[in-house]
């Protein structure tokens, strides 16, 4: 298990800060920004990706077990405990995927787009390959369609697997 400190507080993390500065340093994009950085923001920045990590759904044999986690997860931690250091909104929608094309306030409008194949992935591209590469978790489409329940109507949303549903145009790449 990792631990990191942040003041004189332990937390526990997929990968410390000693992991995560061996790791980054080989990285392009993110090795200077997080070179310059303190302990504290570092440690925080490891405790916030272990626990993006932890939330997500889709992984084949269960959350990671934080005592022996892969490395795979070890480094995706470190990726994205660098990005959400550099920028902290991240920890809200670490994807940037949205189908808001446009909102309004006056009149309460919102206007939605399908977005592009792949674009649904719950944390930055590199990162979510390298998981998925390890095979640690599913890909966007295996089980993760999009839905509506609960509403006692049907769910507008086509799973592609479903075949069934006549009514609706299919998305891209599907039968």
């Amino acid at each position: 298990m990792a631990t990191v400190t942040i003041a004189t507080v332990d937390y526990e993390a997929y990968a410390d800060v000693a992991f995560a500065d061996e790791y980054l340093g080989g990285d392009i994009a993110r090795g200077a920004a997080w070179a310059a950085l303190e302990d504290d923001p570092k440690g925080r920045g490891l405790v916030s990706a272990t626990r993006l990590l932890q939330s997500l759904p889709g992984w084949i044999d269960g959350v990671p077990d934080i005592d022996a986690p892969p490395e795979a997860v070890e480094q995706a931690t470190s990726m994205l405990a660098a990005d959400l250091n550099a920028k902290p909104a991240l920890m809200a929608n670490p994807s940037g995927a949205s189908n808001v094309k446009r909102g309004k306030a006056g009149s309460a409008e919102v206007e939605f787009f399908y977005p592009t194949a792949g674009a649904a992935q719950p944390l930055p591209s590199d990162i979510w390959a390298l998981l998925v590469a390890a095979g640690l978790i599913g890909g966007v489409d295996e089980g993760s369609a999009p839905t509506v329940t609960g509403t006692g109507y049907p769910s507008r949303f086509r799973d592609c697997r479903d075949p069934c549903v006549p009514w609706i145009e299919p998305y891209p790449g599907c039968p």
